[in-house]
């Protein structure tokens, strides 16, 4: 819900936090998420990350609200949900550096940029990309790098919906930085609000974190799928009232499909 940065740093802060500090702490700033969601929520429909992979950066995000992202699903343990087909809401159209693009209120806007090469052989580059006042960093970690990830692409959050903005997008990168290609993607935000309020209202309770171990309670009226925001490894173990269960990769998080009823939860890693 906050995310915290050197005030020298204030250019890092990621997707979804508002523009302007919400407090500051000596030499931090603090930014707040208003629309963050509980550490576990329920969906009752699933998507499958084939068919995820397709969409551009805003129907992806999108589509994980309506949906719980699964890797591979078992059929017969996901017998009980929805397999949904994904929903297409956001626009992309390519990155004409003289042009100037408008963000609306309640909406978001997306500078895209994929196959990324570098040709020196630094661990890291970086790229600063420029929106009317809005400044945001970037940094690509090389395969010189003992962190490098493969990814070739990402996404900078230019607008978060605040106010109407229209401006050129400007990039300041690194000369040895080749983007195979850009573009600009906007996702209206009024449905995806609605989205984040029904996964609010199937939280898991009485969470407790302590050591290694995460506990809660369900309380279900029909089949749901859990999915705890915590990133998935295969050292998680998961029970229901006192039963082993099963985690599925959802994303980079975790997912347990569950039978309605009142459940008792519990994560141990080890």
């Amino acid at each position: 819900r906050f995310f915290l940065v050197p005030k020298e740093s204030a250019a890092y802060v990621p997707c979804g936090y508002e523009e302007e500090p919400y407090a500051e702490a000596g030499d931090m700033l603090i930014y707040r998420n208003l629309h963050a969601l509980p550490l576990g929520y329920f969906y009752d429909s699933f998507l499958d990350k084939k068919d995820w992979d397709s969409l551009n950066i805003g129907d992806k995000m999108y589509n994980q609200l309506r949906g719980c992202l699964i890797n591979t699903p078992d059929e017969a343990l996901f017998k009980d949900f929805q397999n949904i087909e994904p929903e297409r809401m956001a626009s992309e159209e390519r990155y004409d550096p003289d042009r100037a693009y408008s963000s609306s209120k309640d909406e978001e806007l997306y500078y895209v940029a994929e196959g990324i090469s570098y040709a020196s052989d630094w661990e890291e580059a970086g790229m600063n990309v420029y929106y009317g006042d809005r400044e945001k960093h970037w940094e690509y970690k090389t395969k010189y790098s003992p962190t490098y990830t493969g990814i070739n692409s990402f996404a900078v959050q230019m607008s978060s919906g605040a106010e109407k903005t229209e401006s050129i997008i400007e990039t300041l990168d690194d000369p040895d930085i080749t983007v195979a290609s850009a573009s600009v993607v906007k996702l209206p935000l009024q449905k995806a609000y609605a989205q984040l309020d029904l996964l609010k209202a199937h939280a898991i309770e009485n969470i407790t974190v302590q050591d290694n171990r995460i506990c809660g309670m369900a309380s279900l009226d029909r089949p749901m799928i859990l999915q705890l925001a915590v990133p998935y490894s295969s050292h998680w173990h998961v029970t229901i009232d006192g039963e082993e269960g099963r985690i599925y990769c959802s994303g980079v998080y975790m997912a347990v499909p569950m039978q309605a009823g009142e459940h008792s939860v519990e994560f141990a890693y080890r």
